[in-house]
């Protein structure tokens, strides 16, 4: 049987019947809320789930996360585009910021798409768990900060069963507050000289208080900084926070890091990707 997808405007959004073509593309802003439960969401529950075949943000496209622990699960890709946004309103209303979950096959980035989950004293979560590879492009960006003075950056996490890939100068990943929050990237089973490929800015700074933490751990392959632009901060008034690299293969060159970052490699196996 064939459906016609149908394009609601007041949302923005164009669905097809649940559980048959649950593609969800999101093409001006709405809320979380809005979309949860609704006729996109394959569990058809308001229960802080949205659950979909793939999920698509297109240019000024925008989620607002309105609730406190909004989580997206998509059996195939979730893919923000241009400058598609999932974000917290401009002027943080949650405290901590929202503990957002992204778990998806791939999880894409491009133009000057934003994941944001800001909040007041507190930054929010930004978990990502995907079978193959994230990957952002252009200047995508994602940040979890505190907004306020004494305030502490949230938590950024990447669970990727195969490649990390940060690859332009613009691309941002930060959870800077007061005091510093954390970034965790991590690739699982990738087996690659460059499972995890890195330009552009990692942050997790104190710009009053205590530095924050990032980890960079590449349990199955290697760790390459494109270009030699990589830059990781983890820095703090009172503190200098920390920053440390695994990696079972080659981190190459070394990036530039403050504090200078502890570097562990796990083993020697890793193989060079001649496809890259």
């Amino acid at each position: 049987m064939k459906y016609a997808r149908l394009l609601l405007v007041g949302l923005g959004v164009v669905w097809g019947p649940r559980a048959a073509d649950a593609q969800l593309v999101v093409t001006t802003t709405v809320n979380f809320s809005a979309l949860d439960g609704g006729p996109n969401d394959l569990d058809g529950m308001d229960d802080g789930v949205l659950t979909t075949k793939s999920l698509t943000v297109r240019s000024v496209g925008t989620i607002i996360l309105d609730v406190p622990s909004p989580t997206f699960v998509a059996m195939g890709d979730v893919v923000l585009q241009n400058s598609g946004a999932i974000r917290t309103p401009s002027i943080p209303v949650q405290d901590p910021g929202p503990a957002m979950s992204i778990l998806a096959n791939n999880l894409i980035m491009s133009g000057n798409s934003l994941l944001r989950s800001n909040g007041i004293l507190f930054g929010g979560t930004i978990f990502v768990s995907v079978v193959d590879d994230v990957e952002l492009r252009q200047r995508a960006k994602m940040e979890a900060h505190s907004t306020v003075l004494d305030g502490t950056g949230g938590f950024i996490h990447f669970d990727a069963g195969a490649d990390i890939e940060m690859i332009n100068t613009t691309n941002r990943i930060t959870a800077n507050g007061m005091n510093g929050g954390a970034v965790f990237l991590h690739s699982f089973f990738s087996v690659d000289c460059d499972s995890i490929a890195l330009n552009g800015t990692v942050n997790a700074v104190g710009f009053n208080g205590n530095g924050g933490y990032v980890e960079i751990a590449s349990f199955g392959g290697g760790v390459a900084v494109l270009d030699g632009q990589l830059r990781i901060a983890a820095i703090g008034t009172e503190s200098p926070g920390a920053v440390n690299i695994y990696a079972n293969g080659s981190i190459t060159p070394n990036p530039q890091t403050q504090p200078p970052a502890t570097v562990t490699e796990l083993g020697n196996t890793c193989m060079v990707d001649n496809d890259d």
